[in-house]
């Protein structure tokens, strides 16, 4: 849930929840999916980018 919440946050200009909400759908990932699975690499670059745009 919190993979499809995230970019809804960034049209608004809150990148903080959109930067919470994607860490969990990382943490998420990780766990049922493993730190290799397609799905969890692609959320990694979400959070990487959401970061990068927070200026992190």
């Amino acid at each position: 849930m919190s993979y499809f919440l995230a970019p809804l946050a960034l049209p608004q200009g809150n990148l903080v929840t959109a930067e919470r909400l994607m860490s969990r759908a990382l943490q998420i990932c990780e766990a049922r999916l493993g730190s290799d699975h397609p799905n969890t690499q692609s959320s990694r670059r979400d959070l990487a980018a959401i970061r990068e745009r927070m200026g992190e």
